[in-house]
C-alpha cells in the first residue's frame, strides 16, 4: 500500500475499509476451498503478520477497518449470492459489504 492508494480510497469518500480475516482455527479449511488458493500463505501465521501490517497501515491513515471473518458456509454463500467467485474479488467483495454495514450502523474499531 502506497499514499496513492490511501488518495484513492479518500477521493472515493471511502472511510471504512474491509478486511478479509481468516481465524487460525479454520485457515486450512477456507483456503482449501478458495480458487486462488495457490496464491494465499501457507500459514495462519504467515497470513496474521501480512494482515495485521496492512490494517495498521490502514488505521496510520486515518481509516477504520473491519475485520470480515471468512467462515464457511456463510462466505461461499456470500459469494454464490453475490455472483462473485470464490477468489480475492469475492473476499474483497465480501469485506466491504462488511465494512459498509459496521458504517451504517456505527461500529468502528
Amino acid at each position: 500500500m502506497n499514499q496513492e492508494f490511501f488518495e484513492r480510497l479518500r477521493q472515493q469518500g471511502i472511510t471504512h475499509v474491509g478486511l478479509p480475516w481468516f481465524e487460525a482455527e479454520s485457515y486450512q479449511q477456507v483456503v482449501a476451498v478458495m480458487e486462488d488458493r495457490d496464491r494465499l500463505h501457507r500459514t495462519h501465521a504467515q497470513w496474521l503478520a501480512d494482515a495485521t501490517k496492512t490494517e495498521e497501515a490502514l488505521r496510520r491513515e486515518g481509516f477504520m477497518t473491519a475485520r470480515a471473518v471468512l467462515r464457511l458456509p456463510d462466505f461461499v454463500d456470500f459469494c454464490t449470492k453475490h455472483g462473485t467467485r470464490i477468489d480475492a474479488s469475492g473476499r474483497n467483495h465480501f469485506a466491504s459489504f462488511i465494512a459498509a454495514q459496521e458504517q451504517r450502523h456505527g461500529i468502528s474499531h
